[in-house]
């Protein structure tokens, strides 16, 4: 039997027994007796027992209700839960598809890349082509270069000896004193009959002063004067006569060249000088020193300084690179 049952039971009993007695109290008189008083006490303590179950069935609700609550609130956090689940479910489907377009995408780029290295790998062949096509270009530019350099050289020397030819009949003189308003022509034709003694009748194409002339008149020196002659005979008599009548005096006379030319007879001057004191036979022809007849060739006319480093050299270059006798 439950406790509720066993309680109901009980009440009923005292129901009972206070109706008899009150029954008894209405009639007559009984007298209580020991029985009663026992099955009064027997019941009472039937009812304790039963109120203690009832205690304790109040506090096993009490526990159920935290049970039920906690039950509840779990509930709340499986619900929670599952609506979690399923919004992470749908994000997860979303990835997914993500995913696959993502996959879709990598495949399109994996073939993009795999084009691009195809083109890539022509490009640098033909990179390759064209590097060396550069190099082999840049070799036949620095060839024609080259060429063009030793051309030019040549150019140069041609046009310096049309220069030497064209002066080749002039003769320079020095030392003569400037007046104003002078004759030059006068000047030279009665320099050369007095001074050194030549009696031909010399003809002149021109004759002038060279370079600027100084203002002030007492502390300028006399500017050279060029003389072209007529003819080339008359010129050397008079070139070769110089050394004879002029010799010790403040004039002399000497043959006109361009400035490289001049600049090339500088730097033979002191090899004449050393040359005539060992009494050697010293002969200096336009840019070129003969000594006892064999040419002397110096080796600081070379023009190109980057020899050693695969120049070219002209051919009368090549004749200079090194210092040397050779025949006349």
């Amino acid at each position: 039997m439950s406790s509720l049952d066993d309680t109901g039971e009980i009440v009923v009993d005292s129901l009972n027994l206070v109706n008899e007695v009150n029954s008894a109290s209405s009639c007559e008189e009984k007298p209580i007796t020991t029985k009663d008083l026992n099955g009064i006490y027997n019941m009472l303590e039937n009812l304790d027992r039963k109120l203690n179950k009832i205690s304790d069935v109040e506090q096993r609700l009490v526990k159920i209700e935290g049970l039920v609550s906690r039950m509840d609130n779990l509930e709340l956090r499986v619900k929670k839960s599952e609506t979690e689940i399923s919004i992470s479910k749908r994000e997860i489907e979303k990835l997914r598809k993500a995913q696959k377009e993502n996959d879709t995408y990598i495949d399109g780029y994996s073939n993009l890349f795999d084009g691009l290295k195809k083109d890539i790998t022509e490009v640098k062949s033909q990179s390759q082509v064209v590097k060396n096509s550069v190099t082999q270009a840049e070799s036949d530019v620095a060839d024609l270069r080259s060429e063009v350099d030793i051309c030019r050289e040549e150019l140069r020397e041609d046009i310096l000896d049309l220069k030497c030819r064209s002066m080749r009949e002039n003769l320079l003189f020095f030392g003569i004193k400037e007046e104003d308003d002078e004759d030059c022509e006068e000047v030279i034709s009665e320099f050369v009959h007095k001074k050194m003694k030549i009696n031909r009748d010399i003809k002149f194409e021109r004759v002038h002063r060279v370079g600027r002339k100084n203002a002030n008149r007492d502390s300028r020196r006399p500017r050279p004067i060029v003389a072209k002659f007529s003819n080339y005979k008359d010129r050397e008599l008079v070139r070769k006569q110089a050394p004879k009548t002029l010799k010790g005096s403040n004039f002399w006379v000497q043959e006109q060249f361009p400035p490289e030319i001049e600049q090339r007879r500088k730097a033979l001057y002191p090899v004449m000088k050393e040359e005539r004191k060992k009494n050697n036979k010293v002969n200096l022809v336009k840019d070129r020193l003969f000594i006892n007849g064999s040419e002397y060739v110096p080796q600081t006319d070379i023009t190109y300084a980057d020899v050693a480093g695969g120049t070219r050299l002209t051919p009368s270059q090549q004749d200079r690179k090194r210092p040397r006798f050779t025949s006349r």
